[in-house]
């Protein structure tokens, strides 16, 4: 583990704080307005983050056991790559790696059941259900075609990015929550990077944008999420 305290092997097996990675996430407030109840189940699994910069962009890395219950995959990732638009570095595309939902455990859709009354028989009724997207953490793993869109999701990225170098931090409360607008000036000299490319190559991203992506519990009505107050997703 690159934080120190969040997990360590002892046998062959994996020990540590139990939902250490939910608990550092869900510190952040762009990140936990994210965060559904049922994605809460599948984070809790998440047995590392890492965040890498690229000569023009970054990746992002979630560990999972690879027998989890929810997909096939033991490791699902986000790339953000970037360009230079009047000389500041930009969101340009994204790559995604694709998640294998096992059956009924896909927490980015929900199933509804609707009531129809046929009008031509009285009192015949039947129940029609489908599946519909719905608010989910796991959507950031999905390709955004709309400008806006791509651009909070990989705003969302870059800031779980900055969270994973001083998770421990997150989880004890002494790291900066992400409400203040001058977050990034006080995490750069509080959480200094080792080595000044690395550095360098951070700072040149666009900063996370207050309220997080679209979607989750606080996020805008439109798009992939809905507000806070709505109904929680069944499953499915």
């Amino acid at each position: 583990m690159t934080e120190e305290g969040s997990a360590s092997k002892t046998d062959g097996d994996v020990v540590g704080l139990p939902n250490f990675w939910l608990d550092a996430l869900k510190h952040h407030v762009i990140v936990n307005d994210m965060i559904s109840e049922r994605d809460e189940d599948v984070l809790s699994l998440v047995t590392d983050v890492q965040f890498v910069p690229l000569e023009n962009g970054f990746s992002l890395l979630f560990v999972f056991p690879a027998d989890n219950e929810f997909f096939t995959e033991s490791q699902i990732s986000k790339t953000v790559l970037t360009k230079k638009v009047f000389g500041e570095e930009a969101f340009d595309r994204t790559i995604e790696s694709p998640i294998t939902w096992r059956d009924g455990k896909d927490v980015t859709v929900e199933t509804i059941t609707k009531k129809q009354t046929n009008k031509a028989k009285k009192g015949a009724v039947r129940y029609v259900s489908k599946t519909e997207p719905c608010d989910s953490f796991f959507n950031m793993f999905k390709h955004h075609d709309d400008p806006e869109e791509m651009e909070q999701y990989c705003s969302m990225a870059h800031a779980i990015g900055k969270l994973s170098r001083y998770a421990v931090d997150c989880v004890t409360g002494i790291a900066p929550d992400g409400s203040s607008d001058v977050e990034d000036d006080e995490d750069d000299e509080m959480y200094g990077d080792d080595e000044e490319d690395e550095e360098d190559s951070e700072d040149e991203m666009p900063a996370p944008k207050r309220g997080g992506a679209k979607g989750g519990r606080g996020g805008s009505s439109s798009g992939p999420g809905a507000a806070a107050g709505e109904k929680e997703c069944k499953q499915q």
